[in-house]
This record gives C-alpha cells, sequence and structure tokens, in this order.
C-alpha cells in the first residue's frame, strides 16, 4: 500500500496461492517441494551442493509439478480473478526461496505469462539446474525477451552451509549475468545484494526494491505525463 501511495507501483491485486495453514508445517514443505521445483529426476544436482544434502539423507525428491502450478496460475486464477475483478494484462510474478525458484523457471517455461517478475533468493539450481538449461533453449530460439526482472538476495545468505549448497545468493547473479548477456532489447534486470540480510530478514526489500524496480517504466511514463 505505501508503494502505491507513493506512486512507486500502479494499483494492484496481490493474490496469494499456499497451503492452509490448518495442514501444518510438514504438509506445508511436502507441497512447497512439489509445486515449485521443476519437473525431473531429482530434486539435485551435480557439484558439491548436492553431495551435502545427500549426506545430510535429504530425499531426492522427484514429484516436482512447477508446470503443473504454472497452468493453475495462468490458466486457472487468472481468468477467475479477470471475472471478479478488473485487471490489466499486466502481470507480475512474485517469488522467494522455493518461490523465486519457480519465478526463475516460470520465466523460461512460459514465456510472456507475465510481464514482470520479483525474484527473492531463488534455489535455481534445483532438478540438474533446468532453470538454466531452460534458459539456453530460450536464447537459441529467440532474440528477444520482453520482461523487468529482479533478483534479489541477502548477504547473510553466503554464510550458511544449506543456502551454499542451494546456490541462493550465486544462481541469482549467475542467471542476471547470462541474460545480461544475451542483450535482449526488451528486457531490463536489477540485481540487489543486500548488506546484513538473511534468507529471512531480505524478504522485505526484495518486495520493496524489486517492486519499484520492475514498475520503473510505469513511474517514467506517469511523470511524462504528468508533464504534458
Amino acid at each position: 500500500t505505501t508503494l502505491v501511495v507513493g506512486g512507486h507501483a500502479p494499483e494492484m491485486i496481490i493474490v496469494g496461492v499456499g497451503c492452509p495453514s490448518a495442514e501444518g508445517v510438514t504438509e506445508f514443505g511436502r507441497r512447497r517441494a512439489i509445486d515449485f521445483a521443476p519437473p525431473g529426476k531429482s530434486m539435485y544436482f551435480d557439484g558439491p551442493g548436492a553431495a551435502y544434502f545427500r549426506k545430510l539423507g535429504m530425499p531426492e525428491g522427484g514429484a516436482q509439478q512447477a508446470d503443473d502450478l504454472l497452468a493453475f496460475l495462468v490458466d486457472e486464477v487468472r481468468p477467475f480473478s479477470s471475472r471478479s475483478y478488473r485487471i490489466e494484462d499486466d502481470h507480475t510474478l512474485v517469488g522467494h526461496s522455493g518461490g523465486g525458484m519457480f519465478a526463475n523457471y516460470a520465466l523460461f517455461a512460459r514465456p510472456g505469462a507475465f510481464r514482470r517478475y520479483i525474484i527473492g533468493s531463488p534455489s535455481s539450481n534445483a532438478a540438474d539446474r533446468a532453470v538454466f538449461r531452460l534458459e539456453a533453449e530460450y536464447a537459441a530460439a529467440n532474440t528477444d525477451l520482453e520482461a523487468d526482472v529482479f533478483f534479489g538476495a541477502g548477504e547473510q545468505e553466503l554464510s550458511k552451509l544449506s543456502l551454499a549448497a542451494w546456490g541462493i545468493v550465486s544462481a541469482p547473479v549467475l542467471m542476471a549475468e547470462t541474460l545480461l548477456l544475451r542483450q535482449y532489447p526488451s528486457l531490463r534486470i536489477t540485481t540487489r545484494i543486500f548488506p546484513g540480510k538473511d534468507h529471512l530478514t531480505v524478504l522485505a526489500d526484495v518486495i520493496a526494491e524489486g517492486t519499484r524496480a520492475v514498475w520503473a517504466d510505469w513511474r517514467a511514463a506517469t511523470k511524462q505525463v504528468g508533464k504534458s
């Protein structure tokens, strides 16, 4: 609300999809791993990160259904919302941690489904680095990508083993660098590593700065209209 009142973003309807709190933390974690992760035989990937998880005895996964959640959001939730509310065809996908992985995946799994992406601390190495493979496939077939993308992570996430194993900071930075090098004319990228913030405290910064970043074109157009 404060970002809208302050003129940093237009009025918007926020839709949240999650697990009912009555289901408990364990069920939340199970559904989260299924819904957010790209399809694949395993959640893991080559390298010391996966070796760390396997040493802890964490399950491999293999039931990931990010495509199903993406289709649900675009093909069911959006039409339902459009019938009930005043909605423009300008949609933003926001995700943090596993949700950030999902948002990063959606950018290439269904290009154009969203115009703006706020991606916080994503575990984008998951499922044999599926997001990076999709990005390479997209780049091989396309010369432009119309999107405003914000990547954010916390400085202190670098010092926690479980987060370092996922590449929570390095993966979004690598993705941002890769996209920058693609030189897509219609793609705008902003990347922030927030000093002193950990995996939980960085979320507020990701939302606030991400919203400002991906709606920068709207602010510029609004100011231009105000001058005319």
